[in-house]
């Protein structure tokens, strides 16, 4: 359990990166799916830097 707890944020980040490639390979792309997809991509950062710091 507490490898998961640890990865959470790759997890979060995989995530961004699948809302960012999945519209670019439909050729749908909107400025909707774009920001879901950085911000995933930015919370993932966060999330893996602080989870991982109190995480032992």
């Amino acid at each position: 359990m507490n490898g998961l707890i640890k990865n959470i944020g790759l997890i979060i980040e995989l995530i961004g990166v699948a809302l960012l490639i999945i519209p670019k390979v439909m050729e749908s792309t909107t400025n909707t799916t774009l920001i879901a997809g950085g911000s995933c991509l930015v919370l993932g950062v966060i999330a893996h830097v602080v989870i991982n710091k109190f995480v032992k």
